[in-house]
């Protein structure tokens, strides 16, 4: 197994690892590698020697944030991971850069920062982009509240997602904080409705 390092977010990094290996992901899209530089490496390495070809690409908006998170993941053998700063909330970044290859998008500790119109223009993008798996976390037990953009639940209103394929308490409940869940959805499980802000867009 690989050797995730040890601290809050081990289990986030052996999930991500079995998911990996699980769906055969030869691309992997990760739209918070700035916050998951400490273990990505471990994941990106272990399973590049199972997967060929495997990609690990890193998308930030942020240029300088991207630039210290190149450091960060210097461990990584360059012919492993791309950089490209994109506003991936927008749709940019998010595509399958090769069409026959298995692709994931994780989006950890991002979603709940954005507008619920940002939110929901992501989910179009990987409809569009038809990434064949979409891993992020969600706040079950949580009412979306647009003043108060700190957490988001796909299964409320203005989503309303259906039930995800695969769901996973990966977090200690911190005092004060709501449950928060690892979820993965493919593109049987994304609502239908998406498919009409698709043809929007296209």
């Amino acid at each position: 197994p690989v050797e995730c390092p040890p601290g809050e977010l081990e289990r986030l990094c052996l999930h991500v690892f079995r998911t990996l290996r699980k769906g055969k992901i030869r691309v992997f899209i990760d739209v918070s590698c700035s916050k998951n530089a400490g273990w990505v490496p471990a994941v990106v390495t272990k399973i590049s020697h199972e997967f060929s070809p495997f990609k690990y690409i890193c998308i930030d908006q942020n240029s300088s944030v991207l630039n210290a998170t190149q450091l960060e993941l210097s461990k990584i053998p360059q012919h492993l991971i791309e950089f490209r700063q994109a506003r991936w909330f927008s749709g940019e970044g998010i595509t399958k850069y090769e069409p026959e290859l298995n692709t994931m998008v994780l989006a950890w500790d991002s979603l709940s920062k954005l507008t619920y119109g940002r939110v929901h223009a992501f989910f179009v993008a990987c409809r569009r982009a038809n990434v064949d798996l979409i891993v992020f976390d969600n706040y079950p037990k949580v009412s979306n509240d647009p003043s108060q953009r700190k957490y988001v639940n796909i299964r409320k209103h203005p989503f309303k997602f259906g039930q995800a394929d695969v769901v996973q308490n990966i977090t200690d409940i911190q005092p004060g904080q709501p449950e928060r869940q690892l979820v993965i959805y493919n593109q049987s499980t994304l609502p239908k409705t998406l498919d009409l802000h698709k043809e929007e867009s296209e």
